[in-house]
């Protein structure tokens, strides 16, 4: 099954590119057959229609927070709020999130959704620092133009299916919090290239069979793509990867017939009260969870047609783009 990982930027550019991770999975083993820089939107667009059947997670809150898209009056159904909001120029599409945290109480301005919580992860209302917001208005238009199957927002009849990654959830397994990209525009300090050394070579281990069912074959100029690149772009990229050849694995998609039983088993990983028109980032973190309200050997699935109708503000390692072009 081939399989794809994205890291995102709102502003891609030769600087700083979307990249995007080829591999195939056979069995559990995970080779990583490129490395491809996407440095315009024509060539990111281009890379959502290759011909399919493929998987691929990318590193983007594929939703907003319902309680947002309520406050706004906007629809709830996921295309729906998201075709409004790619009618928006971009300045009136952040002020009105602006608009809405600034109308909350200290410790609600930055709501996140379920799964944010879960995985420890920023609000995608965040418009500073890590401008989530942004590259949500950038992504998610052009997925929903894509005609590709997003599993759990808007699920389509096609063998072209993207899931929502976090690599932070991945390298966190091995990292905790050791920062492994450079501290600031162009510093490869040697402690962050000590941390991708490290988590580079997790991954080529058993280790990562233990936590993620898969092997990886990193031929050696993909290992030194990714442990050179001090932005961590290289290597989110392939952990995106990993994140997607994982839930083929375990949802049994890797063995689907059908488009429909691809998108069927990948949605039984989903947990039973799980808001597709918010998005879902797919872990095993995050799959044994204890708050999810499902047992591993009895799992619904989540709605499959789009179309459906929590909070903190905090603070955790966000979709890993401090660094992104659009801020």
């Amino acid at each position: 099954m081939r399989i794809y990982g994205f890291d995102f930027t709102s502003a891609p550019c030769r600087r700083k590119p979307i990249v995007m991770a080829i591999g195939q999975l056979e069995g559990r083993k995970l080779t990583l057959l490129g490395l491809k820089d996407c440095s315009d939107w024509p060539a990111f667009e281009a890379s959502l229609r290759l011909p399919g059947p493929w998987l691929a997670a990318i590193d983007l809150p594929l939703g907003l927070p319902a309680v947002v898209v309520n406050a706004l009056g906007w629809p709830t159904a996921w295309a729906n709020y998201v075709t409004l909001a790619a009618r928006l120029e971009l300045p009136t599409f952040l002020a009105q999130l602006q608009r809405y945290s600034d109308g909350q109480p200290p410790g609600q301005k930055l709501p996140r959704r379920p799964t944010d919580v879960l995985a420890q992860a920023r609000s995608p209302l965040m418009r500073q620092r890590v401008p989530l917001a942004r590259m949500f208005w950038q992504g998610a238009p052009r997925l929903l133009a894509s005609g590709a199957c997003l599993l759990p927002c808007h699920p389509t009849e096609t063998g072209r299916c993207i899931l929502e990654g976090y690599p932070a959830l991945v390298a966190r397994r091995w990292l905790r919090s050791r920062p492994y990209k450079g501290e600031g525009r162009g510093q490869n300090t040697l402690a962050s290239r000590q941390a991708r050394a490290d988590l580079l070579r997790a991954l080529t281990s058993s280790q990562l069979t233990q936590s993620y069912d898969l092997t990886l074959v990193l031929p050696a100029a993909y290992r030194s793509a990714c442990l050179d690149d001090e932005r961590g772009d290289h290597l989110d990229a392939l952990l995106c990867a990993i994140q997607a050849a994982w839930a083929a694995r375990a949802s049994g998609a890797v063995s689907a017939d059908t488009s429909r039983q691809l998108r069927e088993r990948l949605s039984a990983l989903l947990p039973v009260d799980c808001n597709p028109d918010e998005g879902w980032i797919y872990d095993p973190a995050l799959l044994l969870s204890p708050a999810l309200s499902f047992s591993s050997t009895d799992r619904p699935p989540c709605s499959l047609s789009p179309g459906s109708e929590q909070d903190a503000n905090n603070p955790g390692q966000g979709h890993n783009h401090a660094d992104d072009g659009g801020q």
